[in-house]
């Protein structure tokens, strides 16, 4: 492979990868929690798909090294991804990061620039999708 220097990767692209998200919660009892955090394809977004390579990984139904994350609701989640070639299975994997889905909030005005010790009045607007 072309991406390779002896035993050190210069990228990861080309390489497949399990992207695994589950909703975090503080509740004792937790049964079936909302999904906060999807994966999707680049392809069913108005993103452009970086690369080639990504571009096939995603059409075998698999993810590369980079996915895009979309916010279902609101609430935590926490991403692992993880190398899915058998041969990187005693790989260690990387620790895993959460993320906060907060509510679409636009502030009006959006940039005010204020002396020391004085007020503004702005509005805080909720967007809401259907």
């Amino acid at each position: 492979m072309d991406f390779l220097t002896g035993n050190q990767f210069t990228t990861l692209e080309g390489f497949s990868f399990e992207w695994k998200v589950s909703t975090v919660s503080k509740r004792k009892k937790e049964g079936l929690l909302p999904t906060v955090i999807r994966v999707i394809k680049f392809e069913d977004s108005h993103y452009k798909t970086p690369s080639a390579s990504l571009a096939e990984i995603e059409n075998a139904g698999l993810h590369g090294n980079k996915v895009l994350l979309y916010g279902v609701s609101t609430g935590q989640a926490e991403i692992s991804v993880s190398l899915t070639q058998p041969q990187y299975q005693n790989v260690k994997p990387s620790p895993s990061v959460i993320l906060a889905v907060v509510a679409n909030l636009l502030l009006d005005p959006l940039d005010t620039l204020l002396m020391p010790h004085s007020k503004v009045n702005s509005l805080i607007i909720y967007l809401f999708f259907y």
